[in-house]
């Protein structure tokens, strides 16, 4: 999956060059790291990705709090219509 240009997920479109979010023909708005975090999720379908992993991952050697993972895992769910309490896309395990 990381050579291809495009991820589908349906009804969801990565576009990896471009860094933006599509729905069929809807451009969806992401912030550069919250595309940055969905684009690292995806690539690890159906694994348990650790808040150190994610946090490594997208802010490296930078400090940052829980909040902020937070924040943007919130961004991603909203762009998504992912419902944590029954989610289809991000699952949080606790």
């Amino acid at each position: 999956m990381g050579n291809e240009k495009r991820i589908l997920f349906d009804p969801f479109c990565l576009d990896l060059v471009n860094e933006q979010l599509w729905r069929g023909a809807q451009a969806i708005k992401l912030r550069p790291k919250a595309f940055a975090v969905l684009d690292h999720l995806i690539g690890r379908p159906g694994q348990l990705v650790t808040k150190d992993d994610l946090l490594n991952a997208v802010w490296p050697e930078t400090f940052v709090s829980d909040a902020v993972l937070k924040v943007t895992i919130r961004q991603i769910r909203e762009a998504l219509g992912d419902d944590p309490k029954s989610p289809r896309f991000i699952e949080t395990a606790h």
